[in-house]
C-alpha cells in the first residue's frame, strides 16, 4: 500500500498576500520513527493499543496529568496493573527505529528548495516520551520547529492544535501552503478540513514520491531522468521483454528536440520499426509507412525521398482506398492512428488530395468517436488526438492547408477528453493535443494536476502501454516516451 494524497478546495474568503515559503508538517511516531509493541510483554499488543486510546492517555499526552496518574487510571479502566503498563511501554521503547531514508530525502529536498520549504514536526507525545526520543542521536536539525501535544496542551485530531501550529508558523491565512503527513486517518481529515493538503503515511517510498511530486520541480526532475537514461530508453513489453526499435526513439526526439537522448537506425527510403532482429513477430519484418512517416516528418527529408515514399504509399491501399501500414501486400493492415501519421507526411508535402479517402475515414473516426477504445495497434484514445495534433501542428508551421472541417471537431473532441481516466502517457498526449486546440490551462488544470502526481520517485513517469502487439497478445511501452511527453505537456501549459 502507498500513501494517498488529497487536495481540498479552500472555502476561505479573501486572504492576505501569500507568503513565499511552504511548509511540510510531519508526525513523529510511525512516520519519522517506528516502534513495536512487545509480543512477550506484560500487556498484549492489543491491550497496549487500547491503553493508548483511553482518555487518561490523551490527558497524559496533553501534559494535564502525570505518568503515574495516567497509568493508575488506565489500570482501573482495563483492570491491569499500572506497573505492567509501565514495563510494557519501556520494552516498546527499546524497539524505536529512525527512518533514515525518509529523513535524508527530506533534507535533500529542503536544501534544493533553497529556503522556500520549512519542515516541522507535530506529534501527540507525552513529555517523558519526547525526552526519550529527543535524546537519540537523530537528525533533529531537519525540523525548523517541533510541536508536541505536551507543550501545546492540545492533541490531534483536535482542530485547535492545528490552528495553533498554523499560527505559530505564520501560515494561518494560507493553509493551502501546508502539506501534512500523518499515519492516522482522523488526523489527516482534520488537516484537510482546515484547507491543508495531506498525505496519509502508509510506507516510506510512496510518501517520498508524493512529497517530491508536491514540492519538487517536475520538469527539472523529468529532464534529469531523461539525461540519466540517455540512449538507453528502449521499449519493453508488459512482461519485461526489451525491444530496440525506432518508433519510440523518434517520439522522444520529437518531444525533446535532443538527438543525444536516443539511438536510431536510419534507412535510405522506407524505415523499419525494429533496429535489430524482430521480436514477438516473424523473423523477417517489412518496412512500414508508420515509422517512415514519423521519421520523415521529425527528421526532415529531401524532396526525392518524400516523393519516393508517398509514391509507394498511394499504391499500398485497402479495398476502401485507405493507405495501409506495411510495404507488403501479404500484410493488409489499417489503423486510424497510422493513417494520421501518413496523412501528416502527405499534407506537409502538398499531396493531401491523393489520400482523400484516408482523410475522410479518419475524419469519421473522429466524428463518431470510434477511437475511444483505442485502435488496432494503439492502446489509448488520446494517442489518436495526439496524432491529429501532429498533423495540425506540422502543416500549420509549414503553411500547408488541410481540410477546414478538421480543427473545430478536433477541438471539441479534445475538450470532451479532459478529466477522462487514463494513464500518464494518455494524459500527457491529451494535454499536448489540448494545447494545440487552444484550450486554456484553466480548463485543463485537472489533468495537469493528475499528471504531476503520477511522476515516479526517480523523476520519470511510469511504464504505460503505448502500442499493442496483437499476435503476441501483449503491449509495449517506453518510460522515456512517457517522461518526454509529460515534460513537454507541463512545459506547454506552464510557459
Amino acid at each position: 500500500m502507498g500513501a494517498r494524497v488529497s487536495s481540498p478546495q479552500s472555502h476561505s474568503t479573501k486572504q492576505p498576500s501569500e507568503p513565499t515559503h511552504r511548509a511540510l508538517i510531519l508526525d513523529l511516531g510511525d512516520v519519522i520513527f517506528n516502534w513495536k509493541a512487545p509480543t512477550d510483554g506484560k500487556l498484549s499488543p492489543k491491550t497496549l493499543s487500547r491503553a493508548m486510546s483511553t482518555l487518561p492517555w490523551n490527558d497524559f499526552e496533553r501534559g494535564q496529568i502525570s505518568e503515574t496518574e495516567c497509568f493508575q487510571r488506565i489500570g482501573e479502566i482495563l483492570s491491569v496493573s499500572p506497573s505492567d503498563i509501565a514495563e510494557t511501554i519501556k520494552q516498546a521503547e527499546i524497539s524505536l527505529k529512525y527512518d533514515d531514508r525518509l529523513v535524508s530525502t527530506l533534507g535533500e529536498l529542503k536544501n534544493d528548495c533553497g529556503g522556500g520549504l520549512r519542515i516541522y514536526a507535530m506529534s501527540n507525545i507525552a513529555k517523558p516520551h519526547y525526552e526519550i526520543i529527543r535524546s537519540k542521536d537523530w537528525e533533529w536539525s531537519l525540523f525548523d520547529q517541533v510541536f508536541t501535544s505536551a507543550d501545546a496542551g492540545m492533541r490531534k485530531p483536535d482542530l485547535n492544535f492545528y490552528e495553533y501550529v498554523l499560527e505559530a508558523i505564520g501560515l494561518e491565512h494560507c493553509p493551502q501552503n501546508v502539506v501534512f503527513v500523518d499515519d492516522k486517518r482522523e488526523n489527516v481529515l482534520s488537516a484537510l478540513s482546515l484547507g491543508m493538503r495531506a498525505i496519509r503515511f502508509e510506507d516510506t517510498e510512496k510518501t517520498i514520491e508524493h512529497v517530491l511530486n508536491i514540492f519538487g520541480d517536475p520538469v527539472k526532475r523529468g529532464e534529469e531522468y531523461l539525461q540519466r537514461n540517455a540512449k538507453n530508453m528502449h521499449c519493453m513489453t508488459d512482461n519485461g521483454i526489451v525491444i530496440k526499435e525506432n518508433f519510440a526513439q523518434l517520439l522522444i526526439l520529437e518531444a525533446t528536440g535532443d538527438r543525444e537522448l536516443i539511438t536510431l537506425k536510419s534507412y535510405p527510403l522506407l524505415w523499419n520499426f525494429f533496429q535489430e532482429q524482430p521480436v514477438l513477430t516473424t523473423n523477417t519484418y517489412p518496412n512500414d509507412f508508420d515509422t517512415t512517416s514519423l521519421a520523415l516528418t521529425i527528421l526532415g527529408c529531401t524532396d526525392p525521398v518524400a516523393k519516393g515514399v508517398m509514391d509507394k504509399a498511394v499504391k499500398n491501399i485497402s479495398y476502401d482506398g485507405i493507405v495501409q501500414l506495411y510495404d507488403d501486400p501479404q500484410r493488409p493492415r489499417v489503423d486510424a492512428v497510422i493513417c494520421v501519421h501518413i496523412l501528416t507526411l502527405f499534407y506537409l508535402h502538398g499531396r493531401g488530395g491523393e489520400v482523400r479517402k484516408t482523410y475522410d475515414w479518419v475524419y469519421h473516426v473522429l466524428l463518431h468517436r470510434a477511437y475511444l477504445d483505442g485502435t488496432l495497434y494503439y492502446c489509448s484514445p488520446d494517442y489518436f488526438l495526439y496524432a491529429l495534433n501532429r498533423l495540425i501542428t506540422y502543416t500549420h508551421q509549414a503553411g500547408k492547408p488541410i481540410p477546414s472541417d478538421l480543427f473545430p471537431l478536433f477541438k471539441e473532441r479534445c475538450k470532451e477528453r479532459i478529466g477522462a481516466t487514463g494513464d500518464a502517457l494518455a494524459i500527457s498526449m491529451r494535454l499536448i493535443a489540448c494545447h494545440c486546440a487552444g484550450i486554456p490551462v484553466s480548463e485543463a488544470q485537472s489533468d495537469l494536476c493528475v499528471l504531476k502526481t503520477l511522476q515516479c520517485q526517480d523523476g520519470g513517469w511510469p511504464f504505460c502501454g503505448m502500442y499493442r502487439i496483437p499476435s503476441a497478445k501483449t503491449v509495449m511501452g517506453n518510460r522515456g516516451v512517457g517522461t518526454a511527453m509529460a515534460v513537454k505537456a507541463i512545459k506547454l501549459f506552464v510557459d
